[in-house]
């Protein structure tokens, strides 16, 4: 099983609202020999697309810092149909998270949107050397009522690994807003799980907001980055100090 010191790092994913942010604070260090890595994040509405910008470019080789972008199915055509913004995103990310595109069901099933755009977005991704992660969302209780039961979380874990079988995908990326602290338990065991089902080189991530709940000490070890979503409309807008002391 991986260590934590191996697998876990954690990115800070900020509304910037000064340009000195961009690439602040990258390469810090916390609990000893964990490398944490932090980034600051700029949001574009027109593409869709939330690109995790690093203090130094990506080399594209293994090892080097990971740079992420986020990207809307509903939305990604003006980034993989236009080969001059295509080539840019492709050229300063390392990995996509694609978005809307999963939700679960009551049963820990999937519900697919935008299954038409999922073929042309792994191709395009892959055909640039970049991974991309499917997005499983949930803004209800669908999360919390199935993390709770053992039957449903497994057919969760079974739902999420044969998606990312069939299109290609090359991890998943859970964003649940958010987990009660009751939840945090069920939602460790969950990653667990799910850790254990996959292949190992499949990547897990979280995204979680800096003001809610996290995911438990105990999980760490199963999830390769974790996406603090340092912002919101209804939440409070957090300082990047805020938002690394979570």
């Amino acid at each position: 099983m991986p260590s934590s010191t191996s697998r876990t790092s954690v990115v800070i994913n900020t509304r910037c609202r000064t340009k000195r942010r961009l690439g602040a604070g990258f390469g810090a260090t916390l609990g000893g020999s964990r490398r944490q890595w932090f980034a600051l994040c700029v949001v574009s509405l027109v593409f869709g697309l939330a690109v995790v910008c690093p203090a130094e470019p990506p080399t594209g080789q293994p090892g080097t810092k990971p740079v992420v972008g986020y990207l809307r199915a509903n939305l990604d055509s003006a980034v993989l149909n236009n080969a001059s913004i295509r080539n840019f995103v492709f050229k300063n990310v390392t990995h996509i998270v694609y978005i809307r595109i999963l939700d679960p069901n009551s049963d820990g099933s999937l519900a697919v949107q935008n299954a038409g755009r999922i073929p042309n977005a792994v191709s395009v991704t892959h055909s640039q050397g970049r991974k991309i992660l499917a997005c499983v969302e949930d803004w209800t209780v669908q999360m919390s009522n199935v993390c709770a039961n053992a039957t449903k979380r497994a057919t969760l874990v079974k739902a999420l690994i044969q998606f990312c079988r069939q299109y290609g995908f090359d991890g998943i990326d859970i964003d649940w807003e958010y987990p009660a602290s009751s939840d945090l338990a069920n939602f460790g065991t969950l990653l667990k799980e799910l850790r254990a089902a996959a292949p190992p080189e499949f990547l897990v991530s979280v995204a979680t907001g800096w003001w809610s709940g996290v995911v438990p000490a105990s999980a760490h070890p199963y999830v390769d980055w974790f996406f603090i979503m340092a912002y919101g409309p209804t939440a409070p807008q957090c300082t990047y100090d805020q938002a690394v002391s979570r």
